[in-house]
């Protein structure tokens, strides 16, 4: 059986420990970026609901904030 061999398209290749390492590597980079992207929305959503509670006068951002 002739060895396999591990093809990446458009990334140069220079050995099968050399691929797994670039695809570990794109991986990682995609899951940190898929968790910065969700941390990002979370933090968006907070946000919003930050401003709906100062927008209806909210005692608690006055609470927080109180030099506001």
């Amino acid at each position: 059986m002739p060895p396999m061999i591990l093809l990446v398209p458009d990334i140069p290749v220079l050995s099968v420990p050399h691929a797994l390492r670039r695809l570990v590597h794109t991986l990682a980079l995609r899951w940190y970026d898929g968790r910065g992207q969700r941390l990002e929305r979370r933090a968006e959503a907070l946000q919003r609901r930050a401003d709906a509670v100062y927008a209806r006068g909210g005692r608690h951002w006055q609470a927080l904030n109180p030099d506001t």
